[in-house]
């Protein structure tokens, strides 16, 4: 795995898997932020090229010193202030064969979290994002009473995605934004079944931030 050094920050480049391209950069208090390309349709950009690009202008930001701390918190229904790794338990993980709740990686600011098999052969992740639109991500699915989107098959065979969309609100240039959760379900299973598990786990997932943040 090719490696660079910008300064005091080392770039990692992993091999193109597929549609999707990953770089990690590493900081030099031992920090660590993965950035990842995918395509997910034709015509689009080469997912390597925009891992690059996105890559490069972060590697610019952190050159340039410390990155300031945000100037004001989290709205209190944000999905920001809900940790990730506390939305599935051992019991709701059974749905996928062979998930160890002791291989668990929590991503920053427990804004995502995944939990795997010994073999890395299956995989559940859940994580926040944000869009302006989800009707271009999947078939609509009720999700715990949400209008969400099911993505079977999206970047292998082996995956399925649930899109579950958490609140609306106008971003910093007045665009309307959704703040979504994003669950993948991986597995050696067919695609009915990885679907099946990834909306009973969305649904899991989605009343368990119901029962930690206000009414939206």
């Amino acid at each position: 795995m090719p490696t660079r050094r910008v300064g005091d920050i080392t770039v990692a480049a992993f091999q193109r898997d597929g549609d999707a391209c990953v770089r990690a950069i590493a900081t030099a208090d031992r920090k660590q932020i993965r950035i990842v390309g995918k395509r997910f349709g034709s015509p689009a950009p080469d997912p390597c090229e925009l891992a690059d690009a996105a890559t490069d202008h972060v590697v610019g930001i952190l050159d340039d010193g410390p990155v300031p701390r945000r100037s004001t918190s989290p709205a209190a229904t944000s999905l920001a202030r809900v940790d990730a790794c506390e939305l599935l338990d051992a019991a709701a993980l059974k749905r996928v064969p062979d998930i160890d709740t002791r291989n668990l990686q929590r991503g920053y600011g427990s804004w995502s979290c995944g939990w795997s098999s010994d073999d890395g052969d299956s995989e559940v992740f859940v994580e926040y994002s944000r869009d302006n639109s989800l009707e271009d991500d999947g078939r609509p699915t009720d999700i715990a009473g949400t209008r969400s989107y099911l993505s079977p098959q999206e970047s292998s065979d082996d995956r399925c995605v649930v899109r579950t969309p958490h609140r609306t609100y106008t971003n910093s240039v007045g665009d309307r934004t959704i703040e979504l959760f994003q669950l993948t379900v991986y597995a050696p299973q067919p695609v009915k079944q990885l679907c099946d598990s990834a909306e009973a786990l969305a649904t899991t997932v989605s009343r368990n931030i119901a029962k930690q943040l206000p009414v939206k």
